[in-house]
Protein backbone atom coordinates (compact mmCIF):
# COMPACT_ATOMS: atom_id res chain seq x y z
CA UNK A 1 0.00 0.00 0.00
CA UNK A 2 1.40 3.43 -1.10
CA UNK A 3 0.85 6.29 1.07
CA UNK A 4 0.64 10.18 -0.59
CA UNK A 5 0.88 13.11 1.34
CA UNK A 6 0.17 16.34 -0.76
CA UNK A 7 0.33 19.97 0.18
CA UNK A 8 1.37 23.52 -0.20
CA UNK A 9 -0.30 23.53 -3.56
CA UNK A 10 1.85 20.30 -4.54
CA UNK A 11 -0.12 18.10 -7.12
CA UNK A 12 0.58 14.13 -7.98
CA UNK A 13 -1.41 11.96 -10.02
CA UNK A 14 -2.02 8.42 -11.70
CA UNK A 15 -2.92 7.93 -15.05
CA UNK A 16 -4.09 4.59 -16.95
CA UNK A 17 -2.93 1.86 -13.69
CA UNK A 18 -3.47 -1.41 -12.43
CA UNK A 19 -4.02 -2.60 -9.03
CA UNK A 20 -4.75 -6.01 -8.68
CA UNK A 21 -5.19 -7.85 -5.05
CA UNK A 22 -3.87 -4.98 -2.88
CA UNK A 23 -4.04 -5.10 0.66
CA UNK A 24 -3.41 -3.21 3.84
CA UNK A 25 -4.21 -3.47 7.19
CA UNK A 26 -5.14 0.00 7.51
CA UNK A 27 -6.82 2.85 5.53
CA UNK A 28 -6.68 2.79 2.13
CA UNK A 29 -6.54 -1.11 0.29
CA UNK A 30 -4.53 -0.03 -2.74
CA UNK A 31 -3.26 3.58 -1.02
CA UNK A 32 -4.41 6.39 0.90
CA UNK A 33 -3.83 9.97 0.40
CA UNK A 34 -3.73 13.04 2.53
CA UNK A 35 -4.09 16.75 0.91
CA UNK A 36 -3.96 20.17 2.43
CA UNK A 37 -3.28 23.92 1.79
CA UNK A 38 -4.10 23.44 -1.98
CA UNK A 39 -2.99 20.42 -2.65
CA UNK A 40 -4.44 18.26 -5.42
CA UNK A 41 -4.27 14.70 -6.58
CA UNK A 42 -6.27 13.48 -9.65
CA UNK A 43 -7.07 9.54 -10.53
CA UNK A 44 -7.70 9.63 -14.39
CA UNK A 45 -8.20 7.69 -17.24
CA UNK A 46 -8.90 4.33 -17.02
CA UNK A 47 -7.67 2.96 -13.89
CA UNK A 48 -8.98 -0.55 -12.92
CA UNK A 49 -9.03 -1.73 -9.41
CA UNK A 50 -9.46 -5.46 -8.25
CA UNK A 51 -9.90 -7.12 -5.65
CA UNK A 52 -8.22 -4.75 -2.91
CA UNK A 53 -9.22 -4.61 0.74
CA UNK A 54 -8.90 -2.80 3.92
CA UNK A 55 -8.97 -5.94 7.11
CA UNK A 56 -8.41 -4.18 10.26
CA UNK A 57 -11.39 -3.22 12.38
CA UNK A 58 -8.74 -0.74 14.05
CA UNK A 59 -9.07 1.32 10.73
CA UNK A 60 -11.18 3.32 9.00
CA UNK A 61 -11.51 1.71 5.96
CA UNK A 62 -11.67 1.97 2.45
CA UNK A 63 -11.22 -1.04 0.31
CA UNK A 64 -9.11 0.84 -2.58
CA UNK A 65 -9.04 4.27 -1.53
CA UNK A 66 -8.74 6.45 1.72
CA UNK A 67 -8.52 10.05 0.90
CA UNK A 68 -8.97 13.56 3.26
CA UNK A 69 -8.83 16.53 1.67
CA UNK A 70 -8.57 19.28 4.14
CA UNK A 71 -8.62 23.32 3.62
CA UNK A 72 -9.47 25.22 0.65
CA UNK A 73 -8.74 24.50 -2.72
CA UNK A 74 -7.52 21.43 -1.82
CA UNK A 75 -8.87 18.58 -3.97
CA UNK A 76 -9.55 14.66 -4.90
CA UNK A 77 -10.53 14.16 -8.01
CA UNK A 78 -11.55 10.59 -10.03
CA UNK A 79 -12.30 11.26 -13.29
CA UNK A 80 -12.68 9.60 -17.15
CA UNK A 81 -13.71 5.99 -16.46
CA UNK A 82 -12.27 4.04 -13.39
CA UNK A 83 -13.36 1.13 -12.20
CA UNK A 84 -13.87 -1.18 -9.16
CA UNK A 85 -14.26 -4.66 -8.60
CA UNK A 86 -14.71 -6.62 -5.93
CA UNK A 87 -13.31 -4.88 -3.24
CA UNK A 88 -14.00 -4.98 0.36
CA UNK A 89 -13.15 -2.89 3.63
CA UNK A 90 -13.80 -4.63 7.44
CA UNK A 91 -15.18 -0.80 8.44
CA UNK A 92 -16.62 1.19 6.07
CA UNK A 93 -15.85 1.75 2.64
CA UNK A 94 -15.44 -1.24 0.54
CA UNK A 95 -13.89 0.79 -2.31
CA UNK A 96 -13.71 4.56 -1.04
CA UNK A 97 -13.39 6.06 2.25
CA UNK A 98 -13.97 10.09 1.77
CA UNK A 99 -13.14 12.43 3.95
CA UNK A 100 -13.34 16.14 3.23
CA UNK A 101 -13.20 19.31 5.55
CA UNK A 102 -12.79 22.98 6.10
CA UNK A 103 -13.54 23.33 2.14
CA UNK A 104 -12.00 20.94 1.05
CA UNK A 105 -13.30 19.31 -2.53
CA UNK A 106 -13.81 15.87 -3.98
CA UNK A 107 -15.08 15.28 -7.10
CA UNK A 108 -15.87 11.60 -7.98
CA UNK A 109 -16.67 11.30 -12.18
CA UNK A 110 -17.19 8.86 -14.67
CA UNK A 111 -16.59 6.00 -12.09
CA UNK A 112 -17.92 2.24 -12.09
CA UNK A 113 -18.19 0.26 -8.78
CA UNK A 114 -19.49 -3.38 -8.75
CA UNK A 115 -19.95 -6.20 -6.62
CA UNK A 116 -17.96 -4.19 -3.34
CA UNK A 117 -18.67 -4.83 0.43
CA UNK A 118 -17.99 -3.31 4.02
CA UNK A 119 -19.61 -2.61 7.11
CA UNK A 120 -21.11 0.91 6.61
CA UNK A 121 -21.32 2.36 2.85
CA UNK A 122 -20.68 -0.64 0.66
CA UNK A 123 -19.31 1.26 -2.31
CA UNK A 124 -18.20 4.56 -1.00
CA UNK A 125 -18.17 6.28 2.87
CA UNK A 126 -18.24 9.73 3.10
CA UNK A 127 -17.82 12.19 5.73
CA UNK A 128 -18.26 15.85 5.02
CA UNK A 129 -18.04 18.62 7.75
CA UNK A 130 -16.71 21.71 8.33
CA UNK A 131 -18.21 22.63 4.45
CA UNK A 132 -15.96 20.02 3.00
CA UNK A 133 -17.99 19.39 -0.13
CA UNK A 134 -18.26 15.65 -2.06
CA UNK A 135 -19.87 15.69 -5.26
CA UNK A 136 -21.08 12.53 -7.48
CA UNK A 137 -21.22 12.61 -11.66
CA UNK A 138 -21.54 9.85 -14.28
CA UNK A 139 -21.41 7.18 -11.30
CA UNK A 140 -22.88 3.95 -11.25
CA UNK A 141 -22.84 2.00 -8.34
CA UNK A 142 -24.32 -1.70 -8.60
CA UNK A 143 -24.38 -4.94 -6.64
CA UNK A 144 -22.42 -3.40 -3.30
CA UNK A 145 -23.25 -4.32 0.12
CA UNK A 146 -23.00 -3.18 3.96
CA UNK A 147 -24.86 -3.39 6.87
CA UNK A 148 -26.19 0.25 6.31
CA UNK A 149 -25.70 2.26 3.00
CA UNK A 150 -25.21 -0.77 0.26
CA UNK A 151 -24.71 2.15 -2.14
CA UNK A 152 -23.34 5.34 0.00
CA UNK A 153 -23.15 6.05 3.13
CA UNK A 154 -23.03 9.79 4.02
CA UNK A 155 -22.32 11.26 7.46
CA UNK A 156 -22.50 14.89 6.78
CA UNK A 157 -22.05 18.13 9.62
CA UNK A 158 -21.10 21.30 10.49
CA UNK A 159 -21.87 22.61 6.80
CA UNK A 160 -20.44 19.63 4.73
CA UNK A 161 -22.42 18.68 1.44
CA UNK A 162 -22.96 15.70 -0.92
CA UNK A 163 -24.17 16.32 -4.29
CA UNK A 164 -25.56 13.48 -6.38
CA UNK A 165 -25.30 16.05 -9.83
CA UNK A 166 -25.12 13.80 -13.06
CA UNK A 167 -26.45 10.33 -14.05
CA UNK A 168 -25.93 8.66 -10.77
CA UNK A 169 -26.71 5.07 -10.80
CA UNK A 170 -27.58 2.83 -8.09
CA UNK A 171 -28.66 -0.19 -8.72
CA UNK A 172 -29.18 -3.34 -6.57
CA UNK A 173 -27.87 -2.71 -3.53
CA UNK A 174 -28.10 -4.03 -0.08
CA UNK A 175 -28.19 -3.38 3.48
CA UNK A 176 -28.26 -6.69 4.87
CA UNK A 177 -28.63 -6.47 8.30
CA UNK A 178 -29.80 -2.44 8.46
CA UNK A 179 -31.09 0.43 7.00
CA UNK A 180 -30.43 2.22 3.36
CA UNK A 181 -30.61 -0.46 0.92
CA UNK A 182 -29.05 2.53 -1.75
CA UNK A 183 -28.17 5.03 0.34
CA UNK A 184 -27.94 5.80 3.87
CA UNK A 185 -27.47 9.88 4.90
CA UNK A 186 -26.51 10.81 8.86
CA UNK A 187 -26.97 14.29 8.86
CA UNK A 188 -26.23 16.78 11.52
CA UNK A 189 -27.87 20.18 11.98
CA UNK A 190 -27.54 20.93 15.45
CA UNK A 191 -24.49 23.69 14.89
CA UNK A 192 -24.38 24.28 11.08
CA UNK A 193 -27.45 23.64 8.21
CA UNK A 194 -25.62 21.03 5.99
CA UNK A 195 -26.44 20.19 2.35
CA UNK A 196 -27.40 16.84 0.85
CA UNK A 197 -28.99 16.93 -2.75
CA UNK A 198 -29.75 14.47 -5.32
CA UNK A 199 -30.55 16.64 -8.99
CA UNK A 200 -30.02 13.33 -11.02
CA UNK A 201 -29.72 10.12 -9.93
CA UNK A 202 -31.85 6.65 -10.24
CA UNK A 203 -31.90 4.47 -7.31
CA UNK A 204 -33.62 1.01 -8.72
CA UNK A 205 -34.34 -2.60 -7.53
CA UNK A 206 -32.05 -2.03 -3.76
CA UNK A 207 -33.36 -3.80 -0.63
CA UNK A 208 -33.02 -2.75 3.53
CA UNK A 209 -33.05 -6.41 5.16
CA UNK A 210 -34.22 -6.77 8.57
CA UNK A 211 -31.72 -8.81 11.30
CA UNK A 212 -34.19 -10.06 13.48
CA UNK A 213 -31.26 -10.55 15.73
CA UNK A 214 -30.59 -7.03 16.33
CA UNK A 215 -31.31 -5.17 19.53
CA UNK A 216 -31.48 -1.74 16.79
CA UNK A 217 -34.47 -1.07 14.55
CA UNK A 218 -33.49 -2.71 11.08
CA UNK A 219 -34.76 -3.17 7.60
CA UNK A 220 -36.38 0.61 6.85
CA UNK A 221 -36.01 2.21 3.75
CA UNK A 222 -35.20 0.41 0.60
CA UNK A 223 -33.90 3.12 -1.09
CA UNK A 224 -32.94 5.78 0.90
CA UNK A 225 -32.46 6.23 4.47
CA UNK A 226 -32.23 9.26 6.47
CA UNK A 227 -31.79 9.95 9.83
CA UNK A 228 -30.47 13.25 11.91
CA UNK A 229 -30.08 15.64 14.67
CA UNK A 230 -30.82 19.30 15.63
CA UNK A 231 -33.49 21.24 13.35
CA UNK A 232 -33.32 21.38 9.33
CA UNK A 233 -34.09 25.32 8.46
CA UNK A 234 -36.61 23.90 5.75
CA UNK A 235 -36.51 27.71 4.04
CA UNK A 236 -32.80 27.05 2.88
CA UNK A 237 -33.55 23.89 0.42
CA UNK A 238 -30.38 22.31 1.13
CA UNK A 239 -32.53 19.25 1.45
CA UNK A 240 -33.28 18.80 -2.09
CA UNK A 241 -34.08 15.39 -4.16
CA UNK A 242 -35.56 17.20 -7.13
CA UNK A 243 -33.41 14.51 -9.32
CA UNK A 244 -34.53 11.49 -7.77
CA UNK A 245 -35.86 8.99 -9.60
CA UNK A 246 -36.16 6.05 -7.33
CA UNK A 247 -38.10 2.43 -8.89
CA UNK A 248 -38.84 -1.24 -7.57
CA UNK A 249 -37.14 -0.95 -3.96
CA UNK A 250 -38.03 -2.64 -1.12
CA UNK A 251 -37.56 -2.99 2.99
CA UNK A 252 -38.85 -5.91 5.32
CA UNK A 253 -39.99 -2.81 7.32
CA UNK A 254 -40.99 0.16 6.37
CA UNK A 255 -40.55 2.32 3.37
CA UNK A 256 -39.83 0.84 0.82
CA UNK A 257 -38.29 3.79 -1.40
CA UNK A 258 -37.53 6.63 1.33
CA UNK A 259 -37.38 6.46 5.42
CA UNK A 260 -36.88 9.88 6.46
CA UNK A 261 -36.29 10.69 10.90
CA UNK A 262 -35.19 13.94 10.68
CA UNK A 263 -36.91 16.79 13.04
CA UNK A 264 -38.86 18.71 11.46
CA UNK A 265 -39.71 16.49 8.68
CA UNK A 266 -43.03 18.01 8.04
CA UNK A 267 -42.04 21.32 7.29
CA UNK A 268 -39.46 19.92 4.54
CA UNK A 269 -42.15 18.20 2.94
CA UNK A 270 -44.71 21.20 2.84
CA UNK A 271 -41.60 23.05 1.38
CA UNK A 272 -42.08 23.77 -2.09
CA UNK A 273 -45.07 23.24 -4.36
CA UNK A 274 -46.48 19.35 -3.61
CA UNK A 275 -43.71 18.14 -1.57
CA UNK A 276 -41.17 18.94 -4.96
CA UNK A 277 -38.07 18.70 -2.49
CA UNK A 278 -38.98 15.51 -1.27
CA UNK A 279 -40.55 12.95 -3.77
CA UNK A 280 -38.44 13.15 -6.54
CA UNK A 281 -40.67 11.05 -9.35
CA UNK A 282 -42.83 9.83 -6.71
CA UNK A 283 -46.57 10.68 -8.02
CA UNK A 284 -49.53 11.19 -5.80
CA UNK A 285 -51.73 9.25 -8.34
CA UNK A 286 -49.59 6.05 -9.39
CA UNK A 287 -47.58 4.90 -6.40
CA UNK A 288 -47.68 3.10 -3.54
CA UNK A 289 -47.94 5.11 0.27
CA UNK A 290 -45.77 2.72 0.98
CA UNK A 291 -42.94 3.91 -0.88
CA UNK A 292 -42.19 6.51 1.57
CA UNK A 293 -42.38 6.62 5.55
CA UNK A 294 -41.89 9.50 7.31
CA UNK A 295 -41.22 9.78 11.16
Amino acid sequence: MANFAISDGGYASIRQSTFTKCESEYNGGAFSVSIDSGGIFELIGLCYFYECKSTQSGSLGGGVIYALVTGQNSKFIIEDGAIFEDCSSFQQGGCLYLHTQLEGYIDINDVSITKCSANEGGAIYSYSESNGQLVLNKIRIENCESKSGGGLFADIRNGGSVILDEQCEIINCSGSEGNGGGIYANINFTSQQCIFKINDAIIQYCKANLNSQSTLRTGYGGGLFICGDGNYDASTNYLDFHGLKIFNNSADSKGQSMYIAIPKVAEWCQSGILGEYVKGNYSNKNSSLDDFYFQ
